[in-house]
């Protein structure tokens, strides 16, 4: 049966893409879904809306011990990978000037290491001809003012990924709590 996972699929963009996905891939497609999220509200709403069979993981990508155990749950449920949505991310302006190492580090942790080694951890799982997704920023194909901090591009190493087709869906502007 094949799987999802998508990172940060409790809230926001990951949280609609979850919803979507467990109304067409488990019922239409057969597919297995497993969403991960941070926030204990978030996560609670989503154990409780999603529906029962979803996984839902409590994970923080910016900790590496977090992502080995949700590549332990996710091995243990499912075994193996044939979608890799990786969602979570932050995007909070700031014109240079004003950004500090706190902020940075912040967005570098989430952004570029957190997506990075969750990438890196969930490649031996991924069955031959999975796809691999990853949330960009708008701010990825032009300007916005304040973006002065990125997250690296992870991007590269997902298209170089073997046996593996990568897609980067161009999100806007979305709230998340």
């Amino acid at each position: 049966m094949p799987t999802a996972l998508i990172t940060e699929g409790t809230t926001g963009i990951g949280r609609a893409t979850a919803g979507r996905a467990t109304a067409e891939l488990p019922h239409a497609r057969g597919y297995q879904v497993a969403v991960t999220g941070q926030n204990p509200g978030s996560l609670a709403r989503a154990r409780s809306e999603l529906p029962d069979d979803v996984l839902v993981v409590r994970s923080d990508g910016r900790v590496l011990s977090d992502t080995d155990a949700l590549m332990s749950a996710v091995s243990a449920r499912f075994g193996s990978l044939d979608l890799l949505f990786l969602n979570a991310g932050i995007f909070r302006p700031a014109p240079v000037a004003e950004v500090t190492e706190e902020s940075f580090d912040e967005h570098a942790d989430l952004n570029f290491k957190g997506q990075y080694f969750t990438l890196q951890k969930a490649l031996p799982r991924m069955n031959d001809g999975g796809s691999i997704v990853l949330t960009v920023g708008i701010g990825s194909r032009r300007g916005t003012p304040g973006a002065t901090v990125g997250g690296g591009d992870t991007r590269r190493a997902a298209g170089r990924a073997a046996r593996s087709r990568s897609n980067w869906p161009r999100a806007g502007f979305a709230s998340t709590p």
